[in-house]
Parts: structure tokens; C-alpha cells; sequence
């Protein structure tokens, strides 16, 4: 199921048109990535839970490529990313 299938089902149960519905739906996923961006753990009974976690730095690489190996291979820095 998609974000506008999601929109489309609650509008339905709810008797409300698709766009009243579609902004509640953007408005229930930006009020978690608000709260992922917070750092804080989103937990929704029978749906999921949700938070963050570091993630490690890591070094690129072409493992099926025919160019010779760079002198210097790209870098991916660590960063926070959302996990269920």
C-alpha cells in the first residue's frame, strides 16, 4: 500500500474527501520524521516502532567495474539513519 492508497482507504472509512485525507496522512509522517529528527523513538501500537541508529562510515567501491581502482576510493560519512 501507497501513501495515496492509504489516503484513498482512510477517506473512505472516514467519509472524508481524498485531499482532507491525503493531508492528515502528511501529516501523521511528518509529525514522525519530526520526531526521528529528534532523536526520539516513535512507537505505534499494532503498526511499529521506530527510531534511529548510527550508521557507519563506509568506503565506496566498483566491485564489477573494467577502470582501473581510484587512487584514493570514495568515503560515505557515519550518519543517523530511521530503522524499524
Amino acid at each position: 500500500m501507497n501513501r495515496a492508497e492509504l489516503a484513498s482507504h482512510i477517506a473512505a472509512d472516514l467519509s472524508l474527501t481524498k485531499a482532507e485525507a491525503d493531508r492528515m496522512v502528511a501529516a501523521l509522517f511528518a509529525a514522525i520524521g519530526d520526531a526521528l529528527a529528534r532523536d526520539e523513538t516513535v512507537a505505534i501500537a499494532g503498526f511499529g516502532k521506530f527510531g534511529t541508529r548510527a550508521e557507519d562510515a563506509t568506503r565506496a567501491r566498483a566491485r564489477r567495474s573494467t577502470s582501473p581502482p581510484r587512487e584514493r576510493p570514495r568515503s560515505s560519512p557515519a550518519r543517523p539513519c530511521a530503522r524499524r
